[in-house]
């Protein structure tokens, strides 16, 4: 099904729906759970749905909770002051959106904070810095579109292997076993038997 529904190739933050798609077999269909994470405007759980959606996967939903949705109510006052009617003006901007996909509205804030203050620029962004400058990049846009590119190429993830994880077991008492590894030492409390503890 991966080869059927291959999702959005050019990010610009557009509505897409993966049943336009279409063909013989129906695409896979999620539902998005929160759970306790707050459902607020720009949220982001919703970040990741719009991934999830723009990557091919079928997940109902509005566009309500992303950047770039504005849902304005105005007044209508009448002769006297008293409020005769409420207009509602909902407007969407698919390019907030994008800009916030791309890190746009972070860079912006990188780069004012570059000018303000250095050492409150190092503190904050020191290792996207290093990230940049490893990749080659100029901004953050150019980083995930490189970020992006790499997942379509190869979207399998690989567990790299920690060498300091190996553990080794020193010594064992009855009810701990003592661990060591490159980091140090420490103790785990096993639990007895009803033999052992008499």
């Amino acid at each position: 099904m991966d080869s059927m529904y291959k999702g959005v190739e050019k990010i610009s933050g557009e509505n897409y729906n993966v049943n336009d798609d279409a063909g013989e077999r129906r695409p896979f269909k999620c539902f998005l759970d929160i759970g306790l994470q707050r459902s607020s405007t720009g949220a982001k759980i919703f970040g990741a749905m719009k991934g999830g959606v723009d990557g091919g996967l079928y997940i109902p939903h509005e566009n309500k909770r992303f950047p770039g949705y504005a849902n304005t109510k105005e007044e209508i006052q009448g002769k006297r002051g008293k409020v005769e009617k409420t207009q509602n003006t909902i407007s969407w901007e698919p390019k907030v959106l994008r800009d916030h996909i791309f890190g746009n509205h972070i860079q912006i804030y990188m780069d004012l904070l570059k000018k303000e203050s250095k050492d409150r620029y190092d503190a904050h962004f020191s290792k996207w810095d290093a990230a940049l400058k490893a990749s080659k990049c100029k901004n953050l846009e150019e980083l995930y579109t490189k970020a992006h590119a790499a997942i379509r190429k190869d979207p399998i993830y690989k567990k790299k292997e920690n060498k300091n994880t190996k553990r080794e077991q020193v010594s064992f008492k009855v009810g701990e076993k003592v661990f060591k590894s490159g980091k140090g030492t420490w103790l785990r409390h096993k639990k007895l038997t009803h033999a052992q503890r008499k």
